[in-house]
């Protein structure tokens, strides 16, 4: 529907038809959203587990703090140093699961550790034996969290965990959808844009709000 819809609209607006076959056509799809319950205790574990396991590999510690921060695998994977902006604290994603660019605020944290990891690469999370190619396995340092997390931990779990710990601080829905990075044609009818800068900004102060207890 998301795709066949606008191309109906252009051919009408070109008169090559005349009416919208997908028009008033409602899709029902299924609730597939984590429920991630006690999110603010569950992100204190990870935020935990993550600077104990890494605290001397910068490499590692940004990539799963990117990771906490809301960012998919591929995103935190497909990095490039000229995409962040160290001053204006901000990183461009050129090429998302949306199919635009987005850009998001770079925390603190992360931000001090970056410059710590040693590389000539284009990319932020470079293979360590190819040359300007980013790294496609980080099986090994999953399972080293899993050992101290749970069984069932996985990277993408970060972004129901930061997701659902942004909603039980009251954190309006079209922020969560911005820390996320979600293009949701729902809300794009209501917004004119999804601000991902402040959605993403807005988790990082979750995070930082939910580690001071």
């Amino acid at each position: 529907m998301e795709v066949l819809s606008p191309i109906f609209n252009d051919a009408i607006a070109n008169k090559l038809i005349i009416n919208n076959p997908c028009a008033n056509i409602v899709v029902k799809r299924p609730n597939t959203k984590k429920i991630v319950l006690n999110a603010s205790e569950k992100l204190v574990e990870v935020h935990n587990a993550i600077n104990s396991e890494f605290k001397d590999d910068p490499f590692y510690y940004c990539l799963f703090m990117f990771a906490l921060q809301g960012r998919r695998k591929s995103e935190i994977l497909n990095m490039k140093w000229e995409d962040i902006d160290f001053i204006n604290d901000v990183y461009v994603l050129p090429k998302t699961k949306s199919g635009f660019e987005q850009k998001f605020y770079l925390p603190k944290d992360i931000k001090e550790k970056l410059p710590l990891i040693e590389t000539d690469n284009i990319y932020v999370f470079n293979s360590r034996k190819i040359k300007d190619k980013p790294i496609q396995n980080v099986r090994d340092q999953v399972n080293k969290l899993k050992k101290v997390l749970w069984s069932d931990f996985h990277m993408h779990y970060c972004r129901n965990i930061i997701s659902s710990a942004m909603s039980e601080k009251g954190v309006e829905a079209i922020f969560q959808s911005g820390a996320l990075g979600h293009n949701d044609p729902n809300t794009i009818k209501k917004y004119t844009s999804l601000d991902y800068v402040r959605g993403s900004k807005e988790a990082s102060n979750i995070i930082n709000e939910t580690l001071k207890k």
